[in-house]
């Protein structure tokens, strides 16, 4: 044994090293371990010993000279003042990375400027509209936090409106066409400030209308900062009346007809209603949007099927008035403005509204099945088979969980429904959708920062040459247009 010690010349101090490495290991890899360090090193112990795990009894096998202890006293010494620092190193970065978790709230991202490819976070949203894969595992797992207004910001605007929004890039500036076809919006919030600020500015202009709705389970502050804003922004008010929003249940409707009915009263000139949320954006300009409801010459961009699997949400109520067929759909809609007036005046509408106060996801069923009565005479109503195949409706690009489809979700599913990441911009970018449902702001924000860049580069290039990147023809040819009610029945 002592000739396999000494044959080689390196020298390794192991007290408290190799002994305690060999003991901390299962017994069946003691013996190995042990056996590479004494072929190929020059074991030096303080204690005088090299050991061997040897049916669990250690044998020495060397004594140091007293000279050799006293070296091995001082190299000890060094590495345990070394394990000290290496210690209190770890222990700092702990701590520093314990303080940024507890406190990444009040970290303050600016917001970025518009009309850049590259974000300030080093993300090429250039190639992340292009769908490039390794840009985008590059960067979707960055740590990072959404973009946040200093405090104070929405109470000092109100100084000097003009300015905010001319230094924020509210658009202000829009064609004839756009003009002579005014849109009225609702939008429905409830928190993340700021992610409803960027979308009411991608799609604000000065001719249209809009209405927000701030529910009242929103903060204080949420709803001081939507005061502050809808006061630099004329032709944005707030809901007359608010509701505390509870999911399934009729209070998810009535926001919606509370804006209408608001927005009729407000202006006879608009001609169709979009109804959004806070977490979607815009995947057409304003004048795109204009191109396509002139192409529908009246119908509505609702869907809505008959599913009798969901029948037990309306048992309890009994039958629907006027033989009405209960449709289920999305709340998502560009409607005509006839079809607003038909769905808060008509005594059909009315009807059905008592009716479905009394079933369970009531926003699900109320324009979903008023768009397929066109027996009633509902302007713009869908006038096929509930079921057609053919049946598209293009207002929202929203991505449902599938269990037997390869749908891919590269955010988050939340309730069955896709949280947009950054690799899903480039399949919405390149789509016929109106508007992308849906980002939740602090699941990786890059998506919406790369997706606004590409909007407002859209309208640039949009003004630059005149023309729109848009086929009007796909839209004129949908099979909701064409079927589309056109004219009232008598």
């Amino acid at each position: 044994m002592s000739n396999l010690v000494n044959r080689d010349q390196t020298t390794w101090s192991t007290h408290g090293g190799a002994t305690h490495l060999c003991r901390c290991l299962p017994h069946y890899l003691q013996l190995t371990l042990c056996r590479f360090l004494v072929q190929n090193y020059t074991c030096n112990f303080s204690s005088a010993v090299v050991v061997m795990a040897t049916d669990g009894d250690w044998e020495s096998v060397h004594t140091l000279s007293a000279r050799e202890t006293d070296q091995n006293n001082g190299r000890r010494k060094v590495l345990r003042a070394l394990e000290e620092k290496i210690a209190v190193f770890l222990f700092l970065i702990f701590v520093c990375l314990f303080i940024t978790l507890v406190n990444i709230e009040s970290i303050r991202v600016d917001f970025p400027p518009l009309n850049v490819s590259v974000l300030p976070s080093g993300v090429n949203c250039t190639k992340v509209w292009q769908g490039d894969l390794s840009e985008i595992s590059g960067t979707k797992f960055l740590w990072s936090v959404p973009a946040r207004r200093p405090p104070g910001f929405y109470d000092n605007i109100t100084t000097d409106c003009p300015k905010y929004r001319r230094e924020t890039g509210y658009i202000e500036q829009v064609s004839e066409e756009e003009k002579a076809f005014p849109l009225a919006f609702s939008i429905l919030l409830y928190k993340d400030m700021e992610q409803v600020e960027r979308l009411l500015r991608a799609v604000y202009r000065p001719h249209n209308l809009y209405c927000l709705h701030t529910d009242l389970k929103a903060s204080a502050q949420v709803q001081r900062q939507i005061t502050a804003l809808i006061t630099c922004l004329p032709n944005v008010f707030q809901a007359p009346r608010q509701v505390e929003v509870v999911w399934g249940t009729f209070t998810v409707l009535e926001p919606e007809l509370i804006c209408m009915e608001a927005l009729l009263r407000r202006s006879k000139r608009w001609r169709y209603f979009i109804n959004l949320t806070g977490q979607e954006f815009p995947l057409k300009t304003n004048k795109e949007l204009v191109a396509i409801l002139q192409a529908y010459r009246g119908a509505n961009d609702i869907f809505g099927r008959y599913v009798p699997s969901f029948a037990h949400r309306w048992k309890r109520a009994g039958p629907p008035p006027h033989n009405m067929t209960v449709a289920k759909g999305p709340v998502h809609m560009a409607a005509s403005r006839e079809f607003v007036d038909f769905s808060l005046h008509s005594t059909y509408a009315r009807d059905l509204l008592t009716w479905i106060q009394k079933t369970s996801f009531p926003d699900e069923s109320f324009f979903t099945t008023l768009n397929n009565q066109h027996q009633l005479g509902v302007p713009g109503a869908y006038t096929g088979e509930p079921d057609c195949p053919q049946r598209q409706t293009v207002n929202r690009y929203k991505v449902w969980f599938d269990f037997w489809s390869d749908q891919e979700c590269n955010g988050k599913w939340v309730r069955q429904i896709c949280n947009f990441g950054l690799g899903d911009i480039h399949h919405m970018v390149d789509s016929v959708f109106m508007f992308a449902n849906k980002f939740s702001y602090d699941l990786q924000p890059q998506a919406l920062d790369c997706l606004e860049q590409w909007y407002f580069s859209r309208i640039q290039r949009e003004e630059a040459t005149g023309s729109l990147d848009l086929t009007v023809g796909f839209y004129s040819n949908l099979d909701i247009v064409k079927q589309a009610l056109r004219k009232s029945l008598t």
